[in-house]
């Protein structure tokens, strides 16, 4: 219709939400959606824009619920997050020992989308 535009593509969706939570400065918005698997791409995207202090914050509260999906979800936060203090990343990295190494396939699999640097945390024994 007039005045509308469609996305056939869900990363152009994606992309223009988190361009929008940055230019909105909505960061709780995000945050709260950080477990909804449809929000996921919005969240990681999301990260690219955030400041330092946003991205610590939108972090460790992910970290708040202490559970293993809230590690690799804050782990690929960090890993989108171009200026992160290396302090946010010693603590995702903490917490990322808790659930290393992998015990099965699933664990693989969760670990894989926690971002490039869980790679070097990965032993082989």
């Amino acid at each position: 219709s007039v005045g509308e535009s469609d996305f056939i593509h869900k990363s152009f969706q994606e992309y223009l939400a988190a361009a929008e939570i940055y230019r909105e400065d909505d960061w709780g918005f995000i945050t709260k959606k950080a477990f909804q698997i449809e929000w996921y791409e919005t969240l990681i995207l999301s990260m690219g824009f955030a400041s330092n202090k946003k991205a610590k914050k939108v972090i460790q509260e992910i970290l708040e619920t202490q559970s293993e999906e809230s590690i690799v979800i804050a782990s690929a936060c960090a890993d989108n997050t171009p200026s992160l203090a290396p302090s946010v990343r010693t603590t995702i990295n903490t917490q990322l020992q808790k659930i290393l190494p992998p015990k099965n396939f699933e664990d693989c699999k969760r670990l894989a989308s926690a971002g490039e640097h869980v790679i070097p945390l990965l032993t082989y024994n």
